[in-house]
């Protein structure tokens, strides 16, 4: 069968991820340490890996949030924009109109 072709191979790459600390004694002699050592490594990062899924939810939040203030700021900017248009519109035509004015009374 396949598993005893691999282990004829001394291949044990066919054993589950989490396998038995047991089998992998037998493997290589103090393998199984490296294991426990791997295993305690893993620990340290499920605290922060915990802390980030509590959090996620929090973060998510905070994600709409800011996209809707966002929303928010570029309307009013958009608005200004439009604002400082017309007003800019309406100095130049008061300049032309002065412009004219000036005329007038340098002809008249």
């Amino acid at each position: 069968s396949f598993v005893k072709q691999k282990l004829k191979e001394n291949n044990s790459t066919f054993f589950p991820n989490r396998r038995c600390i047991k089998m992998e004694s037998g493997d290589s002699g103090e393998s199984h340490l490296e294991r426990v050592v791997r295993v305690r490594d893993m620990d340290d990062f499920r605290q922060p890996l915990n802390t980030i899924a509590e959090n996620a939810e929090v973060i998510k939040k905070a994600e709409v949030q800011f996209k809707m203030e966002l929303k928010e700021l570029r309307n009013a900017v958009l608005g200004f924009t439009q604002i400082l248009h017309k007003l800019s519109t309406m100095m130049a035509s008061q300049d032309d109109d002065d412009k004219k004015k000036k005329k007038k009374k340098k002809t008249g």
